[in-house]
């Protein structure tokens, strides 16, 4: 995975939110599963 240091805040924002909803689905995932 590249990683562009030219990035500038809003577009390192663009990246980052996205991933923490996939981390939150996964936890939600793995409750479910729990049930």
């Amino acid at each position: 995975m590249a990683f562009s240091p030219a990035l500038d805040d809003e577009s390192f924002e663009d990246e980052h939110i996205p991933l923490l909803l996939l981390l939150e689905l996964e936890q939600l995932k793995r409750i479910s599963e729990l049930d």
